[in-house]
């Protein structure tokens, strides 16, 4: 959890910007209702009609893909 919130520190718009880097554009959408529209996990689940369990492992899956995106970022640091 630490290592999102240090992911996600920044602006929303450098936040949309690594969110839009990821490869599958469902898990784009569902980071974005998130972090940027500030939607609950429980009302993304209940808005695209997908069960919670399925919402986190997108979810995970996305962070799991950022996290290797900026590893390169973080290792500079």
């Amino acid at each position: 959890a630490s290592s999102q919130a240090y992911y996600f520190s920044g602006s929303k718009a450098s936040i949309g910007i690594m969110i839009c880097r990821l490869n599958d554009p469902f898990i784009q959408r569902v980071l974005i209702m998130h972090y940027l529209d500030y939607k609950s996990w429980h009302a993304i689940a209940r808005e695209i009609g997908y069960s919670h369990a399925q919402i986190f492992r997108y979810r995970d899956a996305g962070l799991a893909e950022l996290e290797e995106i900026l590893r390169p970022f973080a290792e500079e640091t």
